[in-house]
C-alpha cells in the first residue's frame, strides 16, 4: 500500500538527506563539482542477509529538492 503522507527528511552523514517509507530508507545528496545535478537511492532494508541494505533505486536529477521527489516516487513504486 502506497504511502499517504511525504516522508519526513532530516539530515545525515556527509549531507546526505535522509527519509524512511516502511522497508526502505530514502537517501538524496548534490553532485560533485559545480554541476547542479543531485543524487538518490533508495535502500531495502534486508535483516540477517549479510548487510544492511540492498539498492534497489537510484539515479541524477537536476537538483536536491527534485532527487527527493524522484526518490519517493521511487520508493512508491515499489511499495
Amino acid at each position: 500500500m502506497p504511502y499517504v503522507t511525504a516522508p519526513r527528511w532530516r539530515r545525515g552523514p556527509k549531507g546526505r538527506l535522509l527519509a524512511d517509507v516502511g522497508e526502505f530508507r530514502l537517501e538524496a545528496y548534490g553532485g560533485p563539482g559545480r554541476l547542479r545535478t543531485a543524487r538518490y537511492t533508495v535502500l531495502r532494508r534486508q535483516y540477517g542477509q549479510g548487510s544492511l541494505f540492498a539498492l534497489v533505486a537510484s539515479g541524477a536529477a537536476p537538483g536536491l529538492f527534485s532527487a527527493m521527489r524522484a526518490a519517493e516516487k521511487a520508493a512508491n513504486r515499489l511499495l
